[in-house]
């Protein structure tokens, strides 16, 4: 017969007072015979399946541990993520408001400037045609002022009431009266335009030829009359277009 623990079977030697196998306090001593040893060996492979069974769960608990780690570690990330994606699109958006206002505040200068520009050109503009119509205007009385002339001489000259001597003071008279009024123009104050300026003393040019034909006629050129008379219809024609041209 031999003795064994109570607790996990094994075999006991002498009088031992614990179990050299599991360390048990012997209360208690089992005698069976050999035979039984197999139940023995049954409860001490049992022994292992015990212990595999804690491990898996110390497993567990650390793969838990470290799942919540990394879900606290997304979160974080996601959290920055998510910051930094809204503070970028802040950023983006303050620097488009402030590239629009710029571009406005430059377009909106660029106008007035324009407008500016448009007011003082349109000023000048309406400056230089106020000037050149009171240009105009002096022209016209100078040169009806010397109509005036040319039309009594004419009609001294066909009264019959004067000798030649006294027509050809008279015509004299009227070509030094025309010359004076053509420089009265030159001396004027002179506006920037070369085309009045020339049309006003192509006038007066035609005015002094007419004068002059008159002169030689009393001197017995007869057939200056009718040239004068030609003159006279050019003139006409380019003073009527004149005054239409610069409305007077």
């Amino acid at each position: 017969m031999a003795n064994f623990c109570m607790k996990c079977g094994a075999s006991l030697e002498g009088n031992v007072k614990f179990c050299k196998a599991c360390g048990a306090p012997v209360d208690g001593i089992v005698k069976i015979k050999e035979p039984s040893q197999p139940a023995r060996v049954n409860q001490t492979q049992s022994e292992p399946v015990r212990t595999t069974k804690a491990a898996p769960a110390k497993t567990q608990s650390s793969n838990k541990g470290i799942i919540a780690i990394l879900v606290l570690v997304i979160i974080v990330l996601c959290g920055g993520g998510g910051y930094y994606y809204y503070h970028t699109q802040q950023i983006a958006a303050q620097e488009a408001a402030a590239k629009a206002a710029e571009q406005k505040a430059a377009e909106e200068k660029a106008a007035a400037e324009e407008a500016a520009a448009k007011e003082a050109a349109e000023k000048e503009a309406q400056a230089k045609k106020e000037k050149i119509t009171a240009y105009a205007r002096a022209a016209i009385s100078e040169l009806n002022e010397n109509e005036e002339t040319l039309s009594t001489l004419a009609a001294n000259i066909n009264s019959g009431r004067y000798v030649p001597s006294q027509l050809l003071r008279m015509a004299t008279n009227v070509s030094s009266k025309i010359e004076k009024n053509r420089n009265n123009m030159k001396n004027k104050e002179q506006v920037d335009d070369a085309t009045l300026i020339n049309e006003v003393d192509e006038l007066f040019s035609i005015q002094s030829k007419r004068a002059s034909c008159m002169s030689k006629g009393i001197q017995g050129e007869t057939d200056q009359y009718r040239i004068g008379g030609n003159y006279y219809d050019e003139y006409q024609s380019k003073f009527n277009a004149f005054k239409q041209k610069y409305g007077i």
